[in-house]
């Protein structure tokens, strides 16, 4: 059984470069679908389930994550990812490996999903979890193949997956201290810490 969740981490250090102008000079975190920007509304969900201890991981055009959050939130904890071109998620993970001491949320900047997506995975019994949807036709999925509800592999090309995937990797994940610090020793066991 986890422990209660109240942290989560949001890694925001991406450029965006996928969208194109439609990312308009921002990072994709800050545009909005509705009235506030994705990562606002993330936010607001994350604080409706009890999680008020938020990082932020942030690189690319940090300084507009900087004032947004320092206008809109105090609950937020801003680390720095200097080097997001050149590297990758875990890198950015790494960076917050200090202020991590507890099981967590980790999230993407850029989704949007439903409140009962958090609800969902908090109350899931395991400690650590990978929330899955179901096809969603989007055109930037990552497959996941699981195996006796085990994660097996997954791949942005279907083709690499031994079996038919289990679904669609959603972006939001629960991660125990025992999972994030394996991650970490392989992560500084790496050849050139951009895993």
């Amino acid at each position: 059984m986890s422990e209660k969740i109240t942290n989560a981490v949001i890694l925001a250090a991406g450029m965006g470069s996928r969208l194109g102008e439609y990312n308009q000079n921002k990072p994709k975190g800050l545009l909005s679908i509705g009235s506030l920007p994705i990562i606002h509304e993330s936010i607001i969900k994350l604080n409706k389930v009890n999680i008020k201890d938020i990082i932020l991981v942030t690189g690319y055009q940090d300084n507009l994550y900087d004032s947004y959050i320092k206008d809109n939130f105090d609950n937020i904890r801003i680390v720095k990812n200097k080097d997001y071109e050149n590297t990758n998620t875990l890198t950015s993970l790494s960076k917050a490996r200090d202020l991590i001491n507890n099981d967590f949320l980790l999230l993407e900047s850029d989704l949007i999903y439903d409140f009962s997506a958090l609800k969902e995975i908090i109350d899931y019994p395991g400690s650590d979890v990978v929330l899955l949807s179901n096809e969603s036709g989007s055109g930037d999925e990552v497959y996941v193949e699981t195996h006796k509800g085990r994660l097996v592999n997954m791949s942005k090309d279907i083709a690499k997956l031994s079996n038919y995937p289990t679904g669609e990797f959603v972006g939001i994940n629960k991660i125990s201290k025992n999972l994030f610090f394996e991650m970490m020793k392989l992560f500084d066991n790496s050849k050139d810490n951009k895993t």
